[in-house]
């Protein structure tokens, strides 16, 4: 997350001044380490372009529940925030922090600015220093979307007024399966089945629905095992391409996407142990 309070490019690392050496930096370290990079900025605050004063960065590994934290002046500061992302996280202890970024990025799609903003602001009622507004997390049909960190849980088609109350939920180890789009620690086939489970076996909290054992069957098909507070579920994951559509509020063009088909198998037979 790096702090930029001027109106946010399309592509975000267009946006000045990181398009120059923190441009290449920022989106190399994302490419290398699997990251990804958001620029954030308080709700309601869009600053001037070469705004004054120390911006804040940090990186969060969603999976050991660390951070790293900093600030830059300069775009060349921005290179001690590409490292973080990879020796930097690699030997952190400080605990990350709760933060709750919320898309509003209007300039990629105006539906994230429309239902993104005023969630933004009814989230920093609650939880001032934790809200951010932040640049595209992808899937705009899912708009208004925002992320937890440090679990690295998204939500999305939050109804109006209800986030708050998801929020709420989500930190007392209450996650709502019809919202959740995903999980950053995991690849898709593994976020639709854990999705499925919370759904199915809720209410629980993102730490006590996990990932078990992932078995291929075939192409693009996977066998999930997920742990829940109700016991071991066993879900079929099959990948879909589906026809080229809009993806998106805004003017961009129809292109194809991926759909995950989740269905649970029956509980394996328990085998004899021979005595």
């Amino acid at each position: 997350m790096v702090e930029v309070t001027q109106g946010w490019e399309p592509q975000p690392l267009d946006t000045p001044p990181l398009d120059g050496i923190a441009r290449h930096v920022l989106a190399a370290a994302e490419k290398l380490h699997g990251a990804t990079v958001l620029l954030v900025r308080r709700p309601g605050r869009v600053g001037a372009r070469g705004e004054a004063g120390p911006r804040r960065w940090w990186a969060v590994d969603t999976v050991a529940g660390v951070q790293v934290v900093g600030s830059w002046r300069r775009p060349e500061d921005l290179t001690v925030a590409a490292d973080a992302l990879g020796a930097g996280l690699d030997g952190a202890e400080q605990p990350a922090e709760l933060a709750l970024l919320v898309c509003t990025h209007g300039t990629r799609d105006q539906c994230c600015a429309i239902g993104g903003r005023p969630m933004a602001r009814s989230l920093a009622q609650v939880w001032e220093t934790a809200t951010w507004e932040c640049s595209h997390l992808g899937g705009h049909r899912f708009a208004p979307t925002f992320a937890v960190l440090p679990d690295g849980v998204v939500y999305g088609r939050v109804p109006a007024g209800q986030a708050v109350r998801v929020v709420r939920d989500h930190l007392a180890g209450r996650v709502h399966g019809e919202l959740v789009r995903g999980q950053s620690a995991h690849p898709a086939h593994v976020q639709a089945a854990l999705a499925a489970a919370h759904q199915e076996t809720g209410p629980g909290g993102i730490r006590e629905v996990t990932a078990g054992r992932v078995t291929p069957r075939g192409q693009d098909r996977w066998e999930v095992v997920v742990s829940s507070p109700q016991g071991e579920v066993r879900y079929a994951v099959t990948a879909t391409v589906q026809p080229p559509m809009p993806l998106s509020c805004g003017l961009a063009r129809a292109k194809p996407s991926t759909s995950y088909a989740v269905s649970r198998l029956a509980s394996e037979p328990e085998r004899a142990v021979a005595q």
